[in-house]
């Protein structure tokens, strides 16, 4: 796979016909291994320091308000909005 050459670290596959996410990390055996979210839906990044996002967020409709998200552990919700937009052209948020 070209990620593995690459080194990609982690990477997501992210379905919002389905709505299903998938997450994918490098092991020390130069292959991939699913990861799953925790038993309450948090995917935690292991490349991006501090970076988690509840899964369900990707897939609601409407998006929770940043705020809320925010006020959630202190998550870097901003990430996630970014990568949402970017799936979802055209979405409305609410940031208040």
């Amino acid at each position: 796979m070209e990620y593995e050459a690459a080194g990609v670290r982690e990477y997501w596959l992210i379905d919002p016909v389905r709505q299903q996410a998938e997450f994918y990390r490098l092991g020390d055996n130069d292959r991939y291994h699913t990861v799953a979210p925790d038993t309450i839906g948090i995917y935690q990044s292991e490349v991006i320091p501090g970076f988690w996002l509840k899964v369900e967020w990707l897939f609601r409709d409407p998006p929770p308000a940043a705020i809320t998200c925010l006020k959630d552990k202190g998550n870097f919700f901003l990430n996630c909005t970014y990568l949402r937009c970017s799936l979802f052209s055209g979405s409305g948020y609410n940031i208040n």
